[in-house]
């Protein structure tokens, strides 16, 4: 086609596009003699469209869930994502079986909350041991009370 590299090079770049000619009869291929256009599958096309690639992204996404959902051990049941198909006892079982899992850490995270508690009290009371003011204060029953800081 008298297209010299450098035009064919700058075709490539800007339109992204590999131009080819299949009567071509130079490229050496045993048997070919250019009457008739080669055939061959090894160039294919890409759709580099937007939906294309954001299709890609959501389903990347939900093989992260499902692998979080797996590793962390809270079931699609546990999280309400009930088939109609399933059968109760299923159900059940899998949801109990997510709980088993899951308590240590919840039991962990509650004592971190305990413990992050504490602390912000231990502070407040150093924070106020020189002023006696009398802070109103709802527990956890709630029920109201006045609590005088000591040292």
């Amino acid at each position: 086609m008298g297209i010299d590299v450098s035009k064919w090079m700058h075709y490539l770049s800007a339109l992204g596009v590999n131009l080819l000619n299949p009567y071509e009869s130079e490229w050496d291929i045993p048997g070919r003699d250019g009457s008739h256009a080669a055939t061959f599958n090894q160039i294919a096309s890409v759709d580099l469209s937007m939906a294309n690639v954001i299709d890609q992204y959501i389903k990347l996404m939900d093989k992260i869930e499902d692998m979080l959902s797996e590793v962390t051990g809270v079931t699609r049941q546990r999280e309400g994502a009930i088939s109609t198909s399933e059968l109760v006892g299923n159900v059940e079982r899998a949801v109990i079986q997510s709980a088993h899992i899951t308590e240590p850490w919840f039991w962990t995270h509650s004592q971190i909350k305990r413990e992050c508690l504490t602390m912000l009290l231990n502070t407040a009371r150093w924070a106020w041991k020189d002023n006696k003011t009398a802070l109103y204060y709802t527990l956890d029953d709630a029920t109201r009370a006045f609590i005088t800081l000591s040292d």
